[in-house]
């Protein structure tokens, strides 16, 4: 299971949750896709102390992901490079078809390290690209309403 990152980064969403929870509003569909199930589980419990808004729906590998992102209307995709089946950049260019003008919001979120990532990322259509190990919910949080806000939400248009 994932622990609180090192050097002290805990994250501060439970402070919003409980008046949020009072106040059920809209909500924003998250599709998750990662190979690892703990990881997938820890995001998505993160997540949900950060906003009660969060729905999520869950693939462990890039085939099962294009499935559930073509069979359901979602906001926004958090997807890891490292899948079981193929890459996630193979992944990100398949659900983006047009870079400059993306219809998704989608989140890189890995463990791999490498300093091309990001550049990578944003060029075949990405919002950003977050390392797990130094992201904390509300910086995940912030990202997907940004892409959100920047791509507009998806709801009503599948691929």
């Amino acid at each position: 299971m994932l622990r609180a990152v090192p050097g002290g980064r805990q994250p501060t969403c439970e402070k919003r949750h409980a008046s949020m929870v009072e106040n059920p509003g809209p909500t924003t569909s998250v599709l998750l896709v990662d190979g690892n199930a703990e990881h997938r589980q820890y995001w998505a419990n993160q997540l949900k102390t950060c906003s009660a808004e969060y729905v999520f729906l869950e693939a462990r590998d890039g085939q099962s992901g294009l499935a559930l992102y073509k069979s359901q209307p979602v906001d926004c995709v958090v997807v890891e490079l490292d899948l079981p089946d193929l890459s996630g950049f193979s992944f990100l260019v398949k659900i983006v078809e047009r870079p400059q003008h993306p219809e998704i919001a989608v989140i890189i979120l890995t463990h791999l390290v490498h300093s091309s990532f990001d550049r990578l990322a944003k060029e075949n259509g990405a919002q950003c690209c977050l390392t797990k190990s130094h992201t904390s919910c509300e910086e995940l949080h912030r990202a997907i309403q940004r892409g959100i806000a920047k791509v507009g939400p998806r709801k009503g248009r599948l691929a």
